[in-house]
């Protein structure tokens, strides 16, 4: 499972475009419910993008990659 998201996060391009659609649609403050987070970096991206806060909801041990995730950004509450 782990090595599946790995290669998620090391495709560049892939993380770009989302960054930048992520970027158009989240407003100042806004809250985001991250279902099927994985290791939490869509949501890392939102709060980058001025998100509020972000709930990332995983059903897998993905959801502790993902507090690892936002702890080593240092935006784990």
């Amino acid at each position: 499972m782990l090595e599946e998201h790995l290669g998620y996060v090391a495709d560049r391009i892939r993380l770009e475009r989302f960054r930048i659609g992520i970027a158009k649609v989240i407003r100042p403050g806004d809250h985001v419910a991250d279902l099927g987070c994985g290791s939490g970096i869509l949501g890392l991206l939102c709060l980058r993008a001025g998100g509020g806060r972000v709930y990332g909801v995983d059903s897998t041990a993905m959801i502790e990659v993902a507090r690892e995730t936002f702890l080593r950004a240092g935006l784990a509450e």
